[in-house]
């Protein structure tokens, strides 16, 4: 068995391998295990994350049905919460978007106020999040999906992204989203991976040594 870790380093389980008699483990063995515990961990992590955003977008979905009459509440409320958030018109320009986007683009919190995603992001992922808002629009319920976005170093960060539509006081449509980044989470399984096409390769690898003279090869 090969211990299982939390973020913080706590450790609150085992991964275990069992069978009725003893068997030797090798190296590779060990290793392939450690790699399966290390995915159990980000599976686990991620899973309590989401948990922690669906109650934030139960939240928010009460808040924002009262947007009008407590808008500097729901304000405060988005602008210290840990994901970004945003709010656009049924023609998909930006009404809201709080303090945590606009530190990640470096923005102020009124730069992109009434602009579109065309007018915001490469036409090639404004296509992608206009379809998206759209169906959310059409539909009545919240929709989960994972999104990307360019980062402001250039690279890509990806997110966990949940979109619902609500209609205000005075009959408008929107559609409010929030978003988490998963971009660790994504490169680490990317990385596990890897490493498990490594590990396979070098199995096979061995298999051949194995049963090869290395004189006459």
């Amino acid at each position: 068995g090969v211990p299982l870790r939390d973020l913080n380093g706590f450790c609150f389980g085992a991964l275990c391998a069992v069978d009725l008699v003893p068997r030797p483990f090798s190296a590779e063995q060990i290793e392939t295990l450690r790699m399966l515990a290390k995915q159990v961990e980000a599976q686990i992590a991620l899973r309590q994350r989401m948990q922690q955003v669906q109650q934030l977008v139960e939240n928010t979905e009460a808040l924002t049905k009262d947007l009008l009459s407590s808008n500097e509440r729901f304000c405060a409320f988005m602008d210290h919460s840990p994901i970004v958030a945003f709010i656009k018109d049924a023609d998909g320009r930006m009404r809201f978007y709080n303090r945590r986007l606009a530190a990640l683009y470096g923005v102020t919190n009124k730069e992109w106020l009434n602009k579109t995603d065309h007018e915001i992001w490469p036409a090639h992922l404004a296509d992608e999040y206009r379809a998206t808002d759209l169906a959310v629009l059409n539909s009545n319920h919240a929709v989960e999906q994972e999104e990307r976005s360019p980062g402001p170093r250039g690279e890509y960060i990806y997110w966990k992204s949940y979109k619902f539509p609500f209609t205000d006081a005075r009959g408008e449509r929107f559609l409010a989203g929030i978003a988490i980044d998963v971009t660790r989470e994504r490169l680490y399984e990317e990385e596990l991976e890897r490493k498990k096409e490594e590990l396979t390769a070098a199995t096979i690898e061995l298999g051949k040594l194995s049963i090869t003279d290395t004189l006459t090869g």
